[in-house]
């Protein structure tokens, strides 16, 4: 069995506080992706941060703490993350099906 970091590059997120940030709709701003356990852990839209470079899409993330602890998705568009949340880049080509199995792996593993 192989280790998550021989899969994935695994990071901290940006640690953005979204009361600090100019909010924006889904069709002109960027995912906020929080530890929340649904909505693929969008919280709410965000326009650009200035000096903040977004993550890419085609990423997991993966919430690090609270209720929704291990919940991961596929970010399908750039995003800015809160506290406590994982950013993982594939490290190989990994098609959407992949990538989905290791969301439903990572988040099996809550209990522990």
């Amino acid at each position: 069995m192989m280790r998550i970091d021989e899969i994935f590059e695994v990071r901290y997120g940006h640690s953005l506080e979204l009361n600090r940030l100019k909010p924006a709709t889904s069709a002109d701003g960027y995912p906020f992706i929080s530890r929340k356990m649904g909505d693929n852990g969008v919280s709410a839209y965000v326009f650009e941060v200035p000096g903040v470079k977004p993550n890419p899409k085609g990423e997991l993330t993966c919430a690090l703490s609270g209720n929704g602890v291990l919940s991961t998705f596929i970010q399908e568009r750039p995003y800015y993350t809160a506290f406590h949340v994982a950013c993982l880049r594939p490290k190989l080509n990994l098609s959407k099906s992949e990538l989905l199995y290791y969301c439903a792996c990572i988040k099996a593993n809550r209990y522990r």
